[in-house]
């Protein structure tokens, strides 16, 4: 597999950054990312987003950056949800 690249939003941040890795991140590496367990969250056919599965119970600030891209990708999800902590994109073909 070739060099995978994950699009990461902090929550606070104005802006993501580009996270690479040698080959699909390891289920520890998403967990680092998101700061516990996982949670993805269907952007398109192509790309999920990745988030802190327990992130409301912990009181994780809001991603503002998230929830905009949310809007515009899911709106659905985002009319009933608010996503919290950190998050990244993914795209599904990287997901293993």
């Amino acid at each position: 597999m070739q060099e995978v690249k994950v699009t990461v939003f902090e929550a606070g941040k104005s802006e993501g950054y580009i996270q690479s890795y040698p080959e699909s991140p390891s289920l520890k590496d998403m967990q680092d990312l998101v700061g516990g367990y996982i949670q993805l969250v269907p952007l398109s056919d192509s790309e999920y987003m990745v988030c802190n599965e327990e992130g409301l119970i912990k009181n994780l600030p809001v991603n503002d950056i998230a929830n905009e891209i949310l809007q515009v990708q899911n709106p659905y999800f985002a009319m009933h949800n608010v996503i919290v902590g950190d998050v990244f994109i993914i795209k599904i073909k990287d997901f293993e």
